[in-house]
């Protein structure tokens, strides 16, 4: 009996510092987020960066020309139409580093210059 009053705090303990270790290690090793503006004209797009660390990226998209235009990185979601002088976000995960083309999929606009290389590292 003495010994069960004695093991039961200490084990009670050692989880409860196991859990605050491990809540720790998930809140280091978190991906950023990073935000970045895009500019998007006939025809041509026009990044904030084309360099991003690996996690969360939030695009914005203005359309400063007169056609409407769309934005997606090849492999994941595109972002929905934006008209003449509208904007939207895109918000995406990307874990693994590399190169990832993006490009406007309306008509032959990626074709006319809306495309480009986001790297992510």
């Amino acid at each position: 009996m003495k010994v069960a009053r004695l093991v039961v705090p200490a084990v009670v303990a050692a989880l409860a510092v196991a859990g605050v270790a491990s809540a720790a290690h998930s809140k280091a090793s978190a991906l950023p987020t990073t935000r970045i503006g895009v500019s998007a004209t006939e025809y041509s797009f026009k990044l904030t960066k084309t360099k991003v660390p690996k996690g969360k990226i939030v695009f914005t998209i203005k359309n400063v020309g007169s056609e409407v235009h769309d934005f997606r990185v090849n492999g994941f979601p595109k972002s929905k139409f934006i008209t003449g002088g509208a904007s939207t976000t895109l918000a995406l995960k990307i874990t693994k580093p590399g190169t990832y083309q993006y490009v406007c999929t309306i008509g032959e606009h990626g074709f006319k210059g809306m495309r480009g290389i986001l790297t992510v590292k």
